[in-house]
């Protein structure tokens, strides 16, 4: 009972769908004791399987001849003719010689030494997921059932976890690729107003913004700006904290329980000036700026409202005058510009 209460807390916490398959797989053997664990993910329309097991014995081979010979399994032919996903053991529908003379025990379970499996199924609308048990012997007892029984409920809400846990995932790291490609940084925020997500972009513009920046604390500003927007009804306006020849904005998002932040570092017309000072135009200046800041072509030709050619003719040219062979030299040369010391009274 202790080990069912300590399988049954540890499903509840938060994993991905990888996570999930491996903790399973090495969380059963403990419960129920077996030769082999796995997690299978059965794909009838495309013919595929995809397992994780333990120890690891599958290959393409062994998966290919258990969907040849799918149809001689059991429980699965159960499963597809009542939807009960509970656990039962082949040996509950097969004597040995009939199992033995099945497909799937010549080509499969067989060379895996398995003389009996007790499988149960979790529901899924696309895909058939099956956690097997194997042992080199007959006969599960009924405490063993009753321990599965008892857990599957709550592996089947972890795996909806996981599965929303997962899409989180691939949704922040494509707002995360989206967002960056402009030069920003984003920061998730839980309901306590913690940092639970940070972008590197984010992490690098904060490291430079605020001494001691730590992992997990918004800077004080920051902090006091938020306080602030509970109290507008209306969309707050950004947070701009202007310093030397650049500003940071910070802009709140609302999302679904959350908050998210975007943060954005810009530099003003002194580094233009600066750039107009060595022999570039205005535009040529302008442009320059914008590349060594990180920004694409394309970004900065909507920006400016030019086209994508004009904006590499402006490039190419300020390259030329300023002896640049690139993106890295221009923006070694475009720092140093700004650590030169500049003459008493200049801007």
């Amino acid at each position: 009972m202790d080990a069912l209460l300590a399988a049954v807390g540890s499903l509840a916490e938060f994993r991905n769908l990888v996570s999930l398959r491996r903790h399973t797989v090495d969380l059963l053997p403990s419960l129920v004791p077996s030769n082999a664990v796995a997690w299978n993910e059965v794909d009838v329309e495309r013919d595929r399987i995809e397992a994780v097991m333990e120890p690891d014995l599958y290959s393409e081979a062994s998966a290919a001849a258990f969907m040849r010979h799918i149809g001689d399994h059991p429980v699965i032919a159960r499963y597809n003719a009542t939807g009960d996903g509970r656990p039962y053991a082949i040996s509950d529908f097969l004597t040995a010689q009939e199992f033995h003379a099945t497909g799937i025990y010549r080509h499969f379970y067989g060379p895996l030494g398995a003389e009996d499996q007790i499988s149960f199924i979790l529901p899924d609308p696309r895909l058939m997921i099956g956690i097997a048990l194997n042992r080199d012997r007959r006969g599960f007892s009924q405490r063993e059932r009753g321990i599965l029984n008892a857990l599957r409920p709550h592996l089947v809400q972890a795996y909806r976890n996981a599965e929303d846990f997962s899409r989180l995932q691939r949704s922040v790291a494509a707002m995360q690729t989206l967002v960056e490609a402009d030069g920003e940084g984003l920061v998730l925020l839980d309901r306590d107003r913690r940092i639970d997500h940070c972008t590197p972009t984010a992490r690098a513009i904060f490291e430079r913004w605020f001494d001691g920046f730590g992992t997990a604390v918004l800077p004080e500003p920051i902090r006091d700006w938020l306080g602030a927007t509970t109290r507008t009804p209306a969309p707050p306006a950004p947070l701009v904290i202007d310093r030397g020849n650049g500003h940071l904005m910070v802009r709140r998002v609302p999302v679904a329980d959350a908050e998210a932040l975007l943060v954005a570092e810009e530099r003003s017309e002194s580094n233009e000036a600066l750039l107009r000072g060595i022999g570039l135009t205005p535009r040529e200046a302008q442009v320059l700026v914008l590349i060594t800041d990180g920004r694409r072509v394309t970004d900065i030709a909507s920006r400016l409202a030019i086209s994508h050619r004009t904006v590499e003719k402006h490039i190419e040219h300020a390259y030329d005058k300023l002896g640049l062979d690139g993106r890295v030299s221009a923006t070694n040369l475009v720092r140093q510009l700004e650590r030169r010391p500049r003459a008493a009274g200049a801007e």
